[in-house]
């Protein structure tokens, strides 16, 4: 048994220690990230000894801070207070969810914040939906759903997905694991906008009749994780509808514009989606893993995993309070809470205004970059994306010398910023997830790169 007066002079002492941490971040000297080799941060770690505090300690200080205005790289969030205590109360209840007795409060919160979300996203009263521990088990399971639904009985070589070619990587991982092979995925060719064009899903249906197989689903991105793009879902449902094909959107992190009555136009067409893909732990600003899957029907969602297990429950549903008849997992934490906790009172008025800002700030960024003489942005950000690149002066070849800013910034640790690869292209990526990060600093980091010459 726990000692309560133990839990409660350890816990106290973890808050202000974490207090502390978070109050650091502020400051002007602080960084965001103090770089280590992997060989020079596993020989800390191999070596370290202590007591509980320096173990805390010296994690925070070598790990990455999301709370640092100067983090804008990966889709992680700045989580909030409310979704921060909401995970340490799932973590001391410790409660499982596959079957009701396990997951009583966390049953009923799952059923109550997935129809929520799905009224935001205009699915109708039968919509309902489940948590999942990330956006790569939530699309293994709606494309699970899709073949239950549209090819049951159908070998895999035999099928195949349509998906954009900006994609992320975990719809071509699902349908591996499915067992469809390479060939299961039919990508689909994108504009210069890296958008979904009606000529691509043209000739991907053209290629999918080539290698044999029977299109059975069609993936939108909302938004693509590159560039932050958006397809046009209004025509990406209508062709889905006129060959019947499941239509899946991945908004694992653009869907939060629902939430803004300025950017939810970016998803009209998403409420003809029969799955929906919704990360919290992107821009809902829940910590990390807390994926809800919506489904259209609510039928669909037990249909997925249609097995019996008698020592779980007497049938095999559909019973909404054993949550195990329709997730892969069978213990999994209490992630509606997070999200319910978030939300309540004036939370989604809240998210709503955190989105538009950091979207608003992605804009702002790639307009006075494009003004710039050296700079340039990929594509006009529809979210809050921003790829960009410096070009050189003299001879030096683009790819190298922007590899050479990055590797800088990183070593300096007071802006964290990622990159990717665009059509065999090299570009400078930053995330705004912050609310503290402001366009002066943003622009404070690129007077350090062009200094750094």
């Amino acid at each position: 048994m726990i000692s309560t007066e133990n839990f409660r002079e350890r816990a106290h002492a973890l808050v202000d220690q974490l207090a502390d941490h978070l109050e650091a971040q502020s400051s002007s000297d602080s960084k965001c990230i103090s770089y280590q080799t992997p060989a020079e941060s596993y020989a800390f770690w191999e070596k370290f000894s202590g007591d509980e505090k320096a173990l805390y300690k010296a994690v925070l200080e070598r790990s990455i801070s999301v709370h640092h205005p100067g983090y804008i790289g990966h889709q992680v969030s700045v989580p909030s207070t409310e979704g921060i205590l909401a995970s340490w109360v799932s973590d001391v209840l410790n409660n499982g969810s596959a079957v009701y007795e396990m997951g009583m409060a966390a049953n009923a919160i799952e059923r109550r914040v997935s129809k929520e979300m799905a009224r935001t996203f205009g699915l109708p009263n039968t919509a309902t939906g489940v948590f999942t521990s990330g956006g790569s088990l939530a699309n293994l399971t709606a494309m699970l759903a899709a073949r239950a639904a549209k090819a049951p009985g159908i070998a895999g070589e035999k099928l195949c997905v349509l998906v954009s070619d900006q994609a992320h990587y975990c719809i071509d991982r699902a349908v591996r694991i499915m067992g469809w092979g390479a060939e299961g995925i039919i990508e689909i060719a994108t504009d210069e906008e890296f958008r979904v064009s009606a000529s691509g899903l043209d000739h991907a249906l053209k290629v999918a009749a080539q290698r044999g197989r029977q299109p059975i689903a069609l993936v939108g991105m909302a938004c693509t994780t590159s560039t932050g793009t958006y397809d046009d879902l209004e025509l990406l449902s209508a062709f889905a509808k006129t060959h019947n094909l499941w239509f899946h959107v991945d908004a694992a992190h653009g869907g939060v514009a629902c939430f803004s009555e300025s950017e939810k136009k970016k998803v009209r067409g998403i409420e003809q989606a029969d799955t929906i893909t919704l990360d919290a732990h992107k821009m809902m600003r829940v910590p990390a893993l807390t994926t809800l899957l919506l489904y259209k029907d609510e039928v669909a969602s037990y249909r997925t995993f249609s097995q019996k297990a008698d020592y779980l429950w007497d049938e095999a549903g559909p019973e909404w309070y054993h949550s195990g008849q329709r997730t892969i997992e069978c213990t999994k934490l209490m992630m509606g809470m997070r999200v319910l906790a978030v939300t309540m009172g004036d939370g989604m008025a809240s998210l709503g205004k955190y989105v538009e800002a950091q979207y608003q700030l992605a804009r702002a960024f790639a307009k006075t970059l494009s003004e710039r003489e050296d700079w340039e942005v990929a594509t006009e950000p529809m979210s809050n994306i921003v790829c960009f690149r410096q070009i050189p002066s003299d001879e030096t070849e683009v790819d190298s010398f922007n590899l050479s800013i990055r590797e800088r910034l990183l070593q300096d640790g007071r802006w964290y910023v990622v990159s990717t690869r665009l059509r065999g292209t090299f570009w400078l990526r930053v995330t705004l997830m912050n609310a503290e990060t402001s366009l002066a600093s943003l622009m404070e980091m690129i007077a350090f790169a062009e200094n750094q010459r």
